[in-house]
């Protein structure tokens, strides 16, 4: 019951987009149950939201290898991958602009 209340407390923060608190309430639920793919989930995908693309696809990851058929997961993997890629891009051109 506690994880169930964690994890719909993670969702809530995602839906408000309090990413940071949803990361903190999934990361309480893993501390219980550490295979839990819903936190991982969850926790993956409020860290993308933030920016965190390495830490992000780390939890993702784990919840692509726990339940490789689930298509949300993967999809928000492949996202993952997208975003960080598109920062990469975005960065090098600021960059590209300082230094050429």
């Amino acid at each position: 019951l506690y994880i169930s209340c964690l994890l719909n407390a993670a969702m809530c923060s995602l839906k408000l987009e309090e990413f940071k608190m949803a990361e903190n309430y999934c990361t309480r639920a893993l501390t219980s149950d550490p295979e839990n793919v819903k936190a991982l989930f969850r926790r993956g995908s409020a860290k993308m939201s933030m920016g965190e693309f390495a830490d992000a696809k780390v939890d993702l990851r784990a919840a692509v290898n726990l339940d490789p058929k689930d298509r949300a997961i993967r999809d928000a993997f492949a996202e993952c991958q997208r975003k960080e890629a598109d920062a990469k891009e975005a960065e090098k051109a600021v960059y590209g602009k300082m230094f050429g």
